[in-house]
């Protein structure tokens, strides 16, 4: 089926994905790091619910590894890319996920590759950008 739709990918790597499906490994990592993964969406979601200012939503995953951030109507986030990257944190402006070029005021975020603590600094950081824009 991959093959079939890409026409690229590597037929070794797809052996060894097969391989690992038929001895449940993959089933067993994933209960690996499941808990791992939740305490870091967790920790985003308790930083973004103390430092976000009012009319700022976010959705609580179930799974995956990224948080989709709504800021208010008013409120762009390209517009706030480059203060927040002057402040050392990024994200994926959310406009290029709609096919109807709405959703200027939302970001993706990610939990994946941090810890707990420097989610919250990252958080502390961009409520900063948010709240400074909003008063703007």
């Amino acid at each position: 089926a991959k093959q079939s739709a890409d026409l690229c990918g590597s037929g070794l790597d797809q052996r060894i994905i097969l391989a690992c499906l038929r001895r449940g490994l993959i089933e067993a990592q994933k209960a690996k790091i499941r808990p791992y993964y939740r305490a870091k969406r967790d920790a985003m979601l308790e930083s973004l619910a103390a430092q976000m200012p009012p009319g700022v939503a976010w959705t609580r995953p179930a799974g995956g590894l990224f948080v989709w951030l709504t800021l208010p109507p008013v409120l762009d986030a390209e517009d706030l890319l480059e203060a927040a990257v002057a402040e050392g944190v990024a994200y994926v402006t959310g406009r290029p996920f709609f096919v109807d070029d709405s959703g200027a005021n939302t970001m993706r975020l990610t939990f994946a590759k941090e810890s707990g603590e420097r989610i919250a600094e990252g958080l502390r950081r961009l409520a900063r950008v948010v709240r400074a824009h909003l008063s703007a």
